[in-house]
């Protein structure tokens, strides 16, 4: 697992370690589709929401849920998404029905 050092933060002064994943396109084009890795290994083969399959995926593997998530998109120098396992693993997103509602979600494991 790739760990890198994060940050000192003005409002704990606590460093905590970070976990870096890459997200790379893959599919057709007609639905954006990732795979995600961690240290070169895939952890995620398929889906439309890395940041938060990545999350669910490293809980199943009992990282530590406080643990900060960095993610990127191969190529990417920039971090697209930072936030702790847990909060990530919570979440998922669904289009829209109506301009003014919430894209991010409670999420529910399927039955």
């Amino acid at each position: 697992m790739t760990v890198v050092q994060y940050f000192e933060t003005a409002s704990s002064r606590n460093r905590k370690s970070a976990i870096l994943v890459v997200a790379r396109a893959i599919g057709d084009g007609s639905r954006p589709l990732f795979s995600v890795a961690v240290g070169g290994r895939i952890i995620v083969t398929s889906t439309a929401t890395p940041a938060y399959a990545a999350a669910r995926q490293l809980l199943a593997e009992f990282t530590d849920p406080d643990t900060v998530l960095v993610i990127r998109h191969v190529g990417g120098a920039i971090a697209d998404v930072r936030t702790t396992i847990a909060a990530a693993a919570g979440l998922t997103a669904q289009e829209p029905t109506q301009p003014a509602s919430k894209r991010h979600r409670a999420w529910r494991a399927e039955a």
